[in-house]
């Protein structure tokens, strides 16, 4: 039987043994700080750009739009330039939507890529302070910085066939994530960066987080 990416990526993050840590006790003690200070964080609201170098293609393929994240799982990553898509996870499935050209959204029976609908997830979990959770599929090492880096390596063979690494750089204060930078199996590389970022605060308006749209 052959399992559809999306299906043998859940059930590899579920395989995943006990936690693996790079530099012992000062890895643990950076990601403590970092779920302290994440523990506080409610919201999120942040504009990002996207760059994916593709191996076969001259140029790299940009994209921007908007992150909102609100606790304790809800994440909508939308897509406004060049073209307009969104993903919402709300910490169990992510669902995918697509706009016609008259700006309509229309939901989509197939879910998203299953590597965009994983860094989804790791961000939902990074954000609302449950930065030791990543450590039961991914071996995460840090680089003290300042700025603070926290790398996962899947520690799976099979995961790497889709996530070769996620790196994140955290801000001063350890409570968002300024930039991410993910690398594929196949060594197409995507560094994401976040700006204007604005924590704790209402969420501008959006339909993301209605009940319609976090219904499965």
């Amino acid at each position: 039987m052959k399992l559809k990416p999306g299906l043998l990526l859940s059930l590899l993050l579920m395989w995943g043994p006990g936690v693996v840590w790079g530099d012992g006790d000062a890895d643990a003690q950076r990601l403590a700080a970092v779920q302290k200070q994440t523990a506080a964080l409610r919201s999120l609201a942040a504009d990002f750009t996207s760059v994916k170098t593709v191996a076969f293609l001259s140029e790299p393929i940009r994209t921007h739009g908007h992150l909102l994240f609100e606790k304790p799982n809800r994440v909508a990553w939308e897509v406004t330039s060049p073209f307009k898509a969104a993903v919402v996870y709300d910490g169990r499935a992510a669902l995918r939507y697509l706009a016609d050209p008259r700006g309509h959204w229309t939901r989509q029976t197939e879910g998203p890529d299953p590597v965009l609908a994983e860094t989804m997830r790791q961000l939902q979990m990074w954000l609302s302070g449950q930065a030791f959770a990543s450590g039961e599929a991914y071996a995460i090492t840090t680089e003290p910085g300042p700025p603070l880096k926290v790398r996962l390596v899947p520690k799976h063979s099979g995961l790497r066939k889709f996530i070769s690494s996620l790196e994140m750089t955290f801000g001063e204060k350890l409570d968002v994530v300024r930039t991410l930078i993910l690398t594929e199996g196949s060594g197409d590389t995507t560094r994401i960066t976040f700006e204007r970022i604005v924590i704790n605060e209402p969420l501008p308006a959006n339909e993301w987080f209605s009940e319609h749209a976090s219904q499965p």
